[in-house]
Order: C-alpha cells, then structure tokens, then sequence
C-alpha cells in the first residue's frame, strides 16, 4: 500500500492537554474548536493558538465523551459519562442548560451521540437512541437577571473571623473580599494571568493570610486586604494543586499542598515576607513522591500530627507528619447501590475532613470522605481495615463539605447544587452504635446552584452557610436552607435581620433550571435495541 505522506512542521498544529482530548468538533462559523476531556473541561480553541485555550467552561461531573456544534446557532452540544447534556454558547462564553439523565431519562450507557441540524434536535445512543428536541432557546432576560459574584466559575471561599470578611476566588484569577454582615464587595484583586486558573485556597489560623494554588501550579500567600503578595512557593513542577491548607504542629506551622503531581508538599510558614522563592521540605516530598497511584483530589489535617490525603481512584492515605510515614491505606469498596448513574470517576474520593470533637475518641470515627459515587463514609482511623459505616448523600457525587465545631451537623454538596444538611451527633460515636441500615437523620435539604458546589463552610456566630458553585455565584443562607443572597448583588442585607432577607424567594437560576423543568428540551421517542 501507498504510506500516507507526512505534513511538513509548518503545516500542522498540535494542541495539547495533561488529561488528553476525548471528543472534539469544529465550528466553522465562527472558526473555533470545541474539544472535551477526561477532566471533565470543555474548552474552545482558536485553531491558530495552540498554547492555551480562548475559554474554559466550567466542568462537567464526570468525563466528557462527545462533543457537537450547532454553527448556525453559535452553541455546542457535550456529553459526560453520566449521560449529562450540556448545551454552550461558544460567542457569548456560557452554559445554556443542564440536563440530567433524571431529566431526559435516558440511563443506558450512552455510546455515541449526534446533533441534526435540519430536525434541531440532538441524538443519543446505546442500546436505545434518544431524540431531545432543542425547542426556545433560555431567556435572555433570565440570563441578564441572574446575580454572578465572579466572571467565571468560583474555585474557593474561606470566612475570616478576624475581619468578619468572605473571601472568595474565582477561575479567572481575581479574589474578592466581603463583608459577611452586609455583602458588600470591600476589595478585590487579581493574580497574574500566567498563573492560570485558581484551583485551591486556604486562610491561615489568624485569619490574615491567603494562599492560593492554581492550575498551572503556582502557589502564592498574599494579604487579601490590599492585594500585597507576600511570598512564593515552588513545588518544582507545574501540575495543578487540587487543595492546599495551613496546619502547624507543636509550635511549626506549615502549608500541605496537593495534586495532580501525587506528592504531598511541605512548606515551613516562615512569616517571612520577602516576595522570596520558597521549595518545599525535601524529606516531605522524596518520601510521598509515587505513594499515590492517582492525582490526590483532598488533604485533611487532624492535631496533633496526623494528615489524611485521597486521590483520583478512590484510596486514602494516613500520614504522621511529624516522622512523614505512611500509617495505613483505606479504601472502600464500592457501594453496590450506585444506581443507574454510575460513572467513571465514582470511584474518586473528593473531599476529606476530620471531625476534631471526635480526635481524642478511640471508638468514634473521626475521618468523613466523600466518595466514592454518592456516598459518604465514616473511618475510625484506629480501625483502619474497613470503614465505620457509610451512607448515600446523593444521587451524584458529593464533592464538598463542612461540618460545625462540635460536629453535630455534617454539610454536603453535590454535583447538582444541592446542599443537605444532616445530625451526625450521634453517628459512629462508637463501634456497636450504627449501622448502613441507620443513616443519620436529614435534617434539611435545598438546591442553592445550578452548578457543581465548589466550597462551603458553617459559620456558627449567625447560623448561617456559604455556598459557592461553578455557576459563578457565591449565596448565603440560614441553617435551614433560607436564601439571604448572593454576593454581587445590588441591595445589601443586614445579618440577623431577616426583613432584608431574599427569602422566601429563591435565586431564579435555581427556580428556572432545567435540572428540575427542562424547559428547551422536549423527550422524543426512543427507538428500539437491536
């Protein structure tokens, strides 16, 4: 046979990602590529610019597999593992809809998928094929009334008790400062663009300092009240940090950070603030280097030494952080109830935290994880062999939560935006008490996003919770699920008065998504299997 003739160097141009590309598609209207991955991103291209993408989209809840355009009406069609629909704007730069297979009710396992632009109407198929006809497009005037506290989706928020401020971050790069009891915008300032995305943030004990990590692997501390950068960390390596947290030791503080290059790295929290390049503790990182198999997602700090780190493939490591050794490795099977939405990537255990009331107990346990799939898992870190107990938090994945001072109440958040609140005094305080058939008692349970929850945390001096997503908005709300607002918006509330409250209103992204009303997606027929 005739050998294909290769392209001189000149004429081709490669794009390349960490995670590779699984789907792509070309719009020639507007001249972009469309391309979808394994990190659940979707990304739009000019095809002449292959350092960096023009947008990244805020993600999907599990890989992407399938990508469409619609060139006439300037959107794209993608597609999860989960069988989630997203519809884009590749103008405007926005999600139009979401749609869930809950929605569509669409469950096999979707093998291929087709957008028709005669019939406007998307195909998917498996076993079945299932036609969704795209009927009116969203509502301007909905777009136009929806509240965004970032440009771009929020990666963090942490609650400095100090300044009684909200600090918040978005993808984008800028970092925004609130005060809690009005939800004024009081500062706000931006990281350098070549630092990428921020992807993790924490405050320090004083409630003072920030760091943030990004995902080009930057990692930064600065005084979030004037912008000031005080000092630069360098892992050695650009690999995108997933968490990163303060802890301190006896009398040495510290800063853990972690991602996707599967090594926990220690900085000493000198004070110092000389703008100085810091590397991490070289014992630390040479001895955690491959412990790992997969990126690590979480990092959990438990006084007086011991850490806890999850990955991608569902383990968790116990760490002494005096010694640096590795404890014990936990993992859980997975669940066999994981319905009809089971995906790749349910295995990945996102979140981690320690239920410090709990740390002095030898037969409650103290380590909460979220995962794998939809449900959250109680380990007694002294009887490490198998978890306390566990139950299901969610029709898709929990990836955030918080829990209160005395771990009473345990907060989680889901892909779809909702936010549980649940009574975990008496859960897994001992060995004998609980089991799978016995959950703990739900004690409310509200949609505060149309989007992924990023972060939350419960600040107990008002009794209220802060939720940020994916959708862009950071909210703030009672304890029992009442909306107070969104960070960004015109009218200001004043905390503890609940007359200046949005409540009983409800954000109306949330009241119109199409995760609850599909309101541009008609179910069509489904064919038969062969």
């Amino acid at each position: 046979g005739i050998g294909s003739k290769h392209r001189l160097p000149g004429d081709q141009r490669v794009f390349k990602l960490a995670k590779g590309i699984t789907a792509f598609d070309y719009c020639p209207k507007n001249n972009v590529i469309v391309t979808g991955s394994i990190d659940q991103i979707i990304r739009i291209w000019n095809p002449f610019v292959t350092s960096r993408p023009t947008i990244s989209f805020p993600k999907h809840g599990s890989p992407v597999f399938a990508v469409c355009v619609d060139s006439s009406n300037d959107r794209a069609f993608s597609v999860a593992n989960d069988n989630t629909v997203k519809v884009w704007d590749i103008v405007e730069f926005q999600c139009l809809q979401t749609v869930i297979p809950s929605a569509h009710k669409y469950l096999p396992d979707t093998e291929a998928a087709h957008f028709n632009p005669v019939s406007q109407s998307f195909v998917m198929g498996g076993e079945h094929l299932a036609v969704l006809r795209v009927q009116d497009e969203p509502s301007v005037q909905l777009l136009a009334e929806v509240i965004h506290t970032h440009r771009l989706p929020v990666s963090g928020i942490r609650f400095s008790k100090c300044f009684n401020q909200v600090i918040t971050a978005g993808e984008g790069g800028s970092v925004k400062v609130w005060n809690i009891l009005s939800g004024q915008c009081v500062f706000e300032f931006a990281i350098e663009s070549g630092d990428g995305a921020i992807t993790a943030m924490d405050i320090d004990q004083s409630g003072k300092k920030l760091v943030t990590g990004t995902e080009n692997g930057s990692i930064k501390i600065w005084n979030f009240n004037n912008g000031e950068l005080l000092h630069i960390l360098d892992k050695g390596n650009s690999d995108e940090v997933t968490d990163i947290q303060f802890t301190s030791v006896i009398k040495n503080r510290y800063i853990v950070a972690v991602g996707w290059d599967r090594t926990i790295n220690f900085f000493a929290d000198t004070g110092e603030h000389n703008q100085q390049v810091q590397k991490p503790i070289s014992a630390w990182s040479s001895t955690t280097r491959c412990a790992h198999k997969d990126d690590i997602l979480s990092v959990a700090f438990l006084p007086p030494s011991l850490i806890a780190t999850s990955s991608f493939d569902g383990e968790i490591i116990l760490w002494s952080m005096i010694s640096g050794h590795l404890l014990n490795r936990l993992r859980a099977k997975m669940p066999t109830d994981v319905g009809k939405f089971s995906t790749q990537g349910d295995s990945a255990v996102k979140k981690l935290l320690f239920l410090h009331a709990r740390g002095r107990s030898q037969e409650a346990a103290s380590l909460v994880a979220s995962g794998p799939a939809g449900f959250v898992h109680f380990w007694n870190t002294r009887i490490p062999s198998r978890p306390a107990d566990c139950f299901k938090a969610s029709v898709s994945n929990v990836v955030s939560m918080a829990v209160d001072t005395r771990n009473t109440v345990l907060l989680t958040g889901d892909y779809d935006g909702h936010v549980t609140l649940w009574n975990i005094k008496d859960y897994c305080i001992s060995s004998s008490r609980h089991s799978s058939a016995d959950p703990p008692n739900k004690i409310t349970f509200w949609r505060a996003h149309t989007a992924k929850i990023t972060s939350m945390e419960i600040i107990e001096r008002w009794n209220v919770v802060i939720t940020a997503s994916m959708d862009t908005a950071v909210r703030l709300w009672t304890l029992e699920g009442n909306y107070i607002g969104t960070f960004g918006q015109m009218s200001l509330w004043i905390l503890g008065d609940p007359s200046t409250y949005q409540h009983p209103l409800v954000p109306k992204d949330v009241l119109m998504d199409p995760i609850v009303c599909v309101p541009g997606f008609e179910r069509g027929g489904r064919g038969g299997g062969g």
